[in-house]
C-alpha cells in the first residue's frame, strides 16, 4: 500500500476544517494553502476557515469548551455531513462531484 506523497496525488475530494488563531499549528494558512493547491490541479475540496477559532473545531456540537466552541461545531457538523451526502450521493441523488469542481472555499469570523 502507498500513501499519497502530496496533496496533488489524494485524487478524492478532502474536507479541510482550520481555525486561524489555532495554538498548535497555523492550520488557517495550511488549509487554505492546500485548498489552493488542490483547486491548481482541479481536485474537489471543501475547507471551512474558521478566523477566530482555535484547536479543536471538530466533532457534534456536544459538550463544547466555550460558547465560540458551540458556535463553530455547530456550522461545522452539518457542513460536514453535507459534503459527505453529496460525495457519497446520499438522499439527494444528484451526480456526484467529478474532478475539475471545487467546493466553495467559507471563511467565517466566530
Amino acid at each position: 500500500m502507498s500513501f499519497p506523497e502530496t496533496v496533488e496525488d489524494i485524487n478524492e475530494p478532502v474536507f479541510l476544517l482550520a481555525g486561524g488563531r489555532d495554538p498548535v499549528w497555523d492550520s488557517g494558512i495550511m488549509a487554505a494553502n492546500i485548498a489552493k493547491t488542490r483547486a491548481d490541479v482541479g481536485l474537489v475540496t471543501e475547507t471551512l476557515i474558521f478566523e477566530h477559532a482555535g484547536h479543536g473545531l471538530s466533532g457534534p456540537p456536544q459538550n463544547p469548551k466555550s460558547a465560540s466552541s458551540t458556535q463553530v461545531k455547530a456550522a461545522t457538523w452539518p457542513a460536514l455531513l453535507a459534503f459527505l451526502s453529496v460525495i457519497f450521493n446520499i438522499e439527494s441523488k444528484k451526480t456526484p462531484r467529478k474532478a475539475g469542481r471545487s467546493l466553495v472555499k467559507r471563511q467565517f469570523c466566530y
